[in-house]
């Protein structure tokens, strides 16, 4: 998915060792926290960036704190608020931004899609289909 948005590297952390992967990276966008900080840190160019998708639960104050001033972190999650939420559904219908959703589960499999989530960690959102 990440190559199909024009990145020149991607780094699956379930088939490559992120840890062994060559260069160094201009930016680094960290989605669900799988490696750890220190590696990021270790791969990012000095003036890099580190993106954290899905770390609000952490302050981007207390990461950048962990990170040299050469480094900048930013984290991104989204509030659970009706306006985000509008705002985000114009940039999907104006085809700027493409949701990725990786599995579609009935309502009555809701513990088989928490099963899945905690087992296979997915590459997209889990959607349940409720049928009215």
């Amino acid at each position: 998915m990440a190559t199909d948005l024009g990145r020149d590297r991607v780094i699956d952390y379930q088939h490559d060792d992120f840890e062994k992967a060559a260069g160094k990276d201009d930016l680094i966008l960290a989605v669900n926290g799988h490696v750890d900080w220190k590696i990021l840190k270790a791969h990012l160019k000095k003036d890099g960036i580190l993106v954290g998708v899905g770390a609000s639960y952490l302050p981007a104050s207390f990461l950048q704190s962990f990170f040299s001033k050469r480094v900048r972190y930013f984290s991104y999650f989204l509030k659970p608020r009706a306006a985000y939420y509008n705002e985000m559904q114009m940039l999907v219908m104006k085809k700027e931004i493409k949701p990725f959703i990786d599995k579609v589960y009935p309502i009555t499999q809701v513990s088989q899609s928490i099963q899945y989530v905690m087992n296979e960690p997915p590459q997209g959102k889990i959607a349940l289909r409720m049928h009215f």
